[in-house]
């Protein structure tokens, strides 16, 4: 019999809480191009279509390149360092002042099984070399499309460096800043509740409060982990690292956890249950059903390097009945 061990053990781990708006911005461009009704993101299909709409033909085609795989956009956030709250129209400008083979370079060695492949990157890079560059392709991994993979590092570094400006550039003009009064002390008032919590919990309690569920193990190549609130990417959360990091761009709390409606907060767990008995899906499809499970708080995700463990959450299954009773209860005396 294989046993896992799952439990912490103590590690020197360092958090940082974000408010800056990028992570939220990034999130959006990628849901923007990724949203589909059967996901169960909390942004509505509308939302989605205006924002398409927002973007002109070459943006629209940016988009599809960049933001379709996950970890590209959000690799660029390890251009943002170790200063928080950081603005877009800051960010775009550091962007654009870094040299156009490193933005490559970042965007693909985002995934950390991929990060070995950096100097070969380089050499693709630089001589653009076709043994070179099916070398890099077949040791890329596999869950990220060859096609796309090969026109970002194919293209000249300065021609990727300048669309990926274009896209940016637009899809905040013409979509995020029209949202970015409303989401932004949202986001600020999440970090700072977030920052009190940080006086009385562990880092790895803190980081499982955040995320509604993923438990930091130990690991020799992370020292750091940033938390950055989300309200674009609700109820999920975005995941991505750079050497010495690890980055969880999550869901933002709209509300107190004691004024969240319990209707809401039901359908969302008997929902998730729901999910947990359907068998015969994808890969890609278990996985986002593990992930609403998570965000109904019915399983502990424990990352472990480049695996996931998930564990059922008893507590949650034993109170689902109470719950159950007080809100027909509650519903009765209401009458």
């Amino acid at each position: 019999m294989k046993v896992i061990d799952l439990t912490s053990k103590a590690q020197s781990l360092t958090v940082r809480l974000d408010p800056s708006p990028v992570y939220d911005m990034l999130a959006a461009l990628f849901i923007t191009e990724n949203w589909a009704a059967e996901r169960g993101f909390e942004i509505d299909r509308k939302w989605v279509q205006n924002s398409r709409a927002a973007l002109a033909a070459d943006p629209r085609r940016d988009l599809r390149l960049f933001a379709r795989e996950r970890g590209f956009v959000i690799g660029l956030t390890s251009f943002l360092g170790v200063r928080p709250g950081v603005t877009v129209p800051e960010f775009l400008k550091l962007l654009a002042a870094a040299p156009p083979a490193e933005v490559v370079e970042r965007m693909l060695t985002a995934p950390r099984a991929a990060r070995p492949l950096a100097p070969l990157l380089r050499e693709v890079i630089r001589t653009r070399r076709e043994t070179a560059v099916r070398e890099l392709l077949a040791a890329y991994p596999e869950e990220y499309e060859t096609p796309r993979i090969r026109e970002l590092i194919t293209s000249p570094p300065g021609e990727v460096h300048q669309r990926l400006l274009r896209l940016l550039r637009a899809f905040y003009g013409n979509v995020y800043q029209q949202e970015e009064a409303q989401v932004q002390p949202l986001l600020r008032a999440d970090v700072e509740a977030k920052t009190q919590l940080s006086a009385t919990l562990p880092a790895e309690e803190l980081i499982e409060r955040a995320t509604g569920g993923i438990a930091i193990v130990p690991d020799a190549e992370i020292s750091q982990v940033v938390l950055a609130p989300s309200y674009f990417f609700r109820p999920y959360n975005l995941i991505s690292e750079y050497p010495g990091v690890r980055l969880f761009i999550y869901p933002v709390d709209l509300a107190p956890a004691d004024a969240v409606p319990p209707t809401r907060e039901l359908a969302l767990l008997l929902k998730a249950q729901e999910i947990a008995n359907r068998l015969g899906v994808t890969h890609v499809t278990a996985i986002h059903h593990l992930a609403l499970l998570r965000a109904a708080r019915l399983v502990r995700a424990i990352e472990r390097g480049n695996l996931k463990y998930y564990q059922l959450r008893q507590e949650t299954v034993a109170e689902l009945g109470g719950r159950l009773r007080d809100l027909v209860a509650a519903r009765q005396v209401g009458r």
